[in-house]
Order: structure tokens, then C-alpha cells, then sequence
């Protein structure tokens, strides 16, 4: 079923998501790789990597299935964990508190990660991957990356695909979990950050950013795709 873009009871988290173009270094695999997903973590080893991998297994799995993007989406090719702001700026142009794209690879940070989940679940750290990942479909369709309004309605299509049931990987979520986790996300994107000159650099407004999920929730790809001028 669809809901209506707002959510109620947003949970206050202080947080930001970034985007780098650099290549990331490569670290070692994680030696406990557990897992049955083909997904292999460097970094780090945490019990957040778990969520992250599942959400991104899932997300990743419903953009392969989709047939509207084009270029069709090309999954990313490496996926660090890290401890901290500044490691997991190696290679990037920017820290990443947590989650981010940075070139071919993902990067979370598990100790923001960890934080995410406790305070609004799991469907938060689904929400901040499908965000990221929205990005980075951003990125490979050609849109500019200045605004991230087309990330926020990419996984607004996502997670219409999660409220109606059709995620094997959450079927019993419901739409006070998923909302919940929005929420936390959203008002997370909203957080101002400085760029490498100390200046103050906005991710933009919590009703911008609602309004771009909304669009997603109750549209399609092209949706939101649209919307946005390529570069």
C-alpha cells in the first residue's frame, strides 16, 4: 500500500550523509564475512555491517530487476566499514559520519551506523543505504550531484516497493517502521555540514527533502529523474 509523503514523530538525530567522487584505498576483507551474501566487506568487522550488507543485497537486488533506468544501474564495486570520520575519508574528498558513495565503492561509517539503528531501527539503516544508493543511480544516470533531491525520490521508489510487501528481505515491516526510519533519515539529510574550507555546506531543507521522498513513494524512476537537469 502507499502512504502519504509525511511522517509523524520524526526522531531528532544529529547526523549527515556525503557523497565523494574520489576512489576510495582499498582495505582488507573483513575476516568474519558470515554472511550468505555475495556482498564482501573490507574494513572493519561490526554486527551493524549485517544490516548494512542486507540492505543493500535488497536495494541493490530492485534496481538490477528495474528496466526504466538507462544506463541500467551497475551495482558499485567495493563496500568499506570503518570507525571513523576521518579513515573512511582516504581516498575521498570528504568524511563520512555515515554512509556514502565515494567513486566505485560504499562507505559506512559503523559507529554512526550503529547509532542510527538504535535510535529509529532497522529500517532507518535501510533507508540511509537506499539514499546513498539513490545517489549513486544519480551519479551513473547523469544527473548533477548538487542537490540531492533525486537520491531522496529514488528511495522513495524503493521503499513503495518495501510497503507493499514485496521485500523479501523485510516483509513484515510495516509503515510506522518504515516511517520511522524515513523520518530519522531525512531529518539526518538535513544537517548542515562544512566543506574542506570550513564553509557551511546545507543538505537542504526537511519539506524539500519530503517532498522529493514523497515523489518517489507515490511515482516512478522516471519521476524522479525528471525533475533534474542533466549535467
Amino acid at each position: 500500500m502507499t502512504r502519504p509523503p509525511t511522517v509523524a514523530g520524526l526522531l531528532l538525530a544529529a547526523a549527515l550523509i556525503t557523497s565523494c567522487s574520489a576512489h576510495p584505498v582499498p582495505p582488507p576483507l573483513v575476516e568474519d564475512q558470515s554472511s550468505v551474501s555475495s556482498i564482501k566487506v573490507r574494513g572493519v568487522a561490526n554486527t551493524v555491517n549485517e544490516l548494512v550488507v542486507k540492505a543493500l543485497d535488497d536495494v541493490m537486488g530492485f534496481w538490477e530487476n528495474d528496466t526504466s533506468l538507462k544506463p541500467p544501474f551497475t551495482p558499485p564495486g567495493m563496500f568499506v566499514a570503518v570507525d571513523s570520520p576521518r579513515q573512511s575519508a582516504r581516498g575521498c574528498s570528504a568524511e563520512v559520519s555515515y554512509i556514502a558513495y565515494c567513486g566505485d565503492g560504499i562507505i559506512w561509517n559503523v559507529t554512526g551506523m550503529s547509532k542510527i539503528s538504535e535510535l529509529a531501527g532497522e529500517l532507518a539503516v535501510t533507508f540511509m543505504v537506499a539514499d546513498t544508493l539513490g545517489m549513486y543511480i544519480q551519479r551513473q544516470q547523469g544527473l548533477s550531484i548538487s542537490y540531492e533531491t533525486a537520491a531522496d525520490c529514488l528511495a522513495g521508489v524503493y521503499l513503495h516497493y518495501v510497503d507493499n510487501g514485496d521485500s523479501t528481505a523485510y516483509p513484515t515491516a510495516t509503515s510506522k517502521d518504515t516511517a520511522t526510519g524515513v523520518g530519522a533519515g531525512l531529518v539526518a539529510l538535513t544537517g548542515n555540514r562544512t566543506d574542506d574550507h570550513g564553509e557551511d555546506v546545507t543538505d537542504g531543507v526537511l519539506e524539500t527533502r519530503m517532498h522529493a521522498f514523497g515523489n518517489g513513494l507515490n511515482g516512478t524512476p522516471e519521476t524522479c529523474l525528471s525533475q533534474h537537469a542533466r549535467n
